[in-house]
């Protein structure tokens, strides 16, 4: 947002409720630097994290399916809503006073940018739905019941979150006037009921579908065959992924609960800010419990080369071979040593019994006189 924005006191600021409208900029400003924060810790680590799924599902098991492309698109979507809650924060930033005081800008600029930045985090949390009912549908392919749930679990929230953002594209007042109060281009606007139904709608589907799963991440364990660590092990792995319903409960209580610390402007933030925590611990914890290969291969390779080394430390040593040490050396030298004083001392013996028998033999044949 440029510098030259202008701001103005938008007549809703006159009246008792003008200071749900106001807080300290300082406060502002502090909301605002969670977007950095969180960008800088959720963007390397969700990146590493797809990185090493992609690398499972390339090399490792060569089974690159329908849930790791969809995992994919979600990081992309991702990466942009993450750049782009970086910038609107540092608009804010800049116009703290005038934002903390409930002046509203003379631009509706920014306000669009808020509405861009919502439908991407929408269509990032579709694209994760997507990826997770993919995963489990490779889980719980032969369970016929499972996997009607799974499909009502993909459609419903999918269709949910298009609808809201078909509604917040084309309503974007209903989204602006939670930030800004008075813009020029929402004048006399009344917020409808019906946008604030289906966000809500779509936030508790979402919120269900998350902990459905990770039930069903433990069902799936459960009824494997595999030894009880292995399971414990799994069923952690896969839980994790749904761990973004946390977040979810969150971002909901700000649906339903107000907050008397911040103003209008600063509990849309705080609001806004799980929507960085809630794709990023879902993206972690998903790519997560992909990892189990890696990590028995690496388990594996550790084992293998334990048991190699243990192995070479105790294998008997040949005469003359080279060891892989002093000490081995020192050993080696001493048993040649004393191999050549037992051959040495076998051969005086042979050449000492030769040369007795010849002197008999001389003597008998000499003549007797």
């Amino acid at each position: 947002m440029a510098s030259t924005v202008g701001f103005f006191n938008s007549s809703a600021l006159q009246g008792p409720a003008n200071e749900t409208f106001i807080e300290p900029a300082t406060l502002l400003i502090q909301e605002t630097n969670g977007f950095f924060a969180l960008a800088a810790v959720f963007l390397p680590l969700c990146w590493v994290a797809v990185g090493l799924r992609v690398y499972v599902r390339t090399v490792v098991i060569k089974n690159f399916g329908a849930d790791d492309w969809a995992m994919m698109v979600t990081m992309l979507l991702f990466t942009s809503l993450g750049v782009l809650l970086c910038v609107i924060a540092a608009g804010i930033q800049r116009h703290a006073v005038p934002l903390g005081a409930g002046m509203t800008p003379t631009s509706d600029s920014f306000a669009k940018l808020i509405t861009i930045g919502y439908c991407l985090y929408s269509a990032t949390m579709i694209s994760f739905k997507l990826s997770l009912g993919f995963f489990f549908l490779k889980i719980f392919v032969f369970r016929t019941g499972y996997i009607i749930t799974i499909w009502l679990t993909i459609v419903l929230p999918t269709l949910l979150g298009v609808a809201n953002i078909i509604y917040t594209g084309f309503a974007a007042c209903n989204l602006e006037s939670l930030f800004f109060i008075g813009l020029n281009n929402c004048n006399g606007y009344a917020q409808s009921q019906g946008w604030l139904d289906i966000a809500e709608a779509w936030t508790v589907v979402s919120t269900f579908t998350d902990i459905l799963y990770a039930v069903l991440a433990v069902l799936a364990i459960v009824n494997m065959k595999m030894q009880r660590k292995n399971k414990i092990t799994a069923a952690v792995l896969c839980a994790l992924g749904s761990v973004g319903c946390v977040a979810s409960c969150v971002r909901l209580a700000f649906f339903v609960v107000d907050f008397p610390v911040y103003s209008v402007l600063g509990e849309s933030m705080m609001e806004t800010m799980w929507t960085l925590i809630e794709p990023g611990l879902g993206i972690i914890a998903a790519c997560l419990a992909t990892l189990r290969p890696l990590f028995k291969a690496l388990a594996e390779h550790t084992a293998r080369a334990h048991s190699s080394a243990r192995a070479n430390s105790i294998a008997p040593r040949l005469p003359g071979s080279q060891e892989p040490s002093r000490q081995g050396h020192s050993a080696a030298s001493k048993e040649e040593e004393e191999l050549i004083r037992s051959v040495k001392s076998q051969v005086s013996a042979t050449i000492e019994e030769r040369n007795v028998s010849r002197d008999t033999i001389d003597l008998e044949a000499q003549p007797r006189s």
